[in-house]
C-alpha cells in the first residue's frame, strides 16, 4: 500500500495529462473535422465524468473531514469545497454540449461557450491541485503512520476505478 503523498502523486501523474489536454481540446474546436473533435472530447469527457468526479467526491468525504478536524476549523476547507462546486458544475455543462458536437451542429455561440468551460476547468484544476498538494503536507506531518496509511486507503478506494 502506498503513503498518501505516494498515493496523491500516483493519482496527479495519471491526471495531469488529463487535466493538460484541456486547453489543446478548446483549441481543436472547429479546426479539426467534426468526428475527429467528438472523438476527443468524449475520450476526456468520459475521464472527468467517470474518473475526476468520483475523485473529487473521495477527496470531499475522506481527506478534508480529518483536515478540518487537524486544524480544529480555523482554515476552513470551505474555499477547497466551493472550488469542488464549481469544477463538478464545469463537468456537468460539459455534458449538454455532447448531442451537438456527436451531430457536428457546434454553433459559433456554443463553441464559444464551451472553449471557455474548457479553459476554466483547466485552470481551476491547475491550482486546485497544487494548493491541495499542500495540505496533503499538514497530513502527513500530524497523522500516526496508521491513519495515514488508512487514509491512503480509503481515498483509493473512494475511486470510482482506478485511475
Amino acid at each position: 500500500m502506498r503513503t498518501l503523498p505516494q498515493e496523491s502523486k500516483h493519482h496527479h501523474e495519471l491526471m495531469d495529462p488529463h487535466i493538460d489536454a484541456l486547453p489543446a481540446l478548446a483549441e481543436l474546436i472547429d479546426t479539426v473535422r467534426p468526428e475527429a473533435f467528438a472523438a476527443k472530447f468524449e475520450e476526456e469527457y468520459h475521464f472527468l465524468r467517470d474518473q475526476m468526479v468520483p475523485h473529487i467526491e473521495g477527496i470531499e468525504t475522506g481527506l478534508y473531514p480529518e483536515l478540518e478536524r487537524l486544524m480544529q476549523n480555523r482554515h476552513s476547507m470551505v474555499p477547497m469545497r466551493r472550488e469542488h462546486r464549481e469544477l463538478l458544475r464545469i463537468i456537468a455543462s460539459l455534458g449538454t454540449y455532447r448531442s451537438d458536437i456527436a451531430a457536428g451542429r457546434l454553433d459559433d455561440g456554443k463553441a464559444m461557450a464551451l472553449r471557455r468551460a474548457l479553459y476554466r476547468l483547466h485552470a481551476i484544476f491547475k491550482v486546485h491541485l497544487a494548493e491541495e498538494e499542500h495540505y496533503l503536507g499538514v497530513l502527513e506531518h500530524n497523522l500516526s503512520p496508521e491513519e495515514k496509511d488508512e487514509l491512503a486507503r480509503a481515498f483509493d478506494h473512494a475511486m470510482a476505478q482506478p485511475l
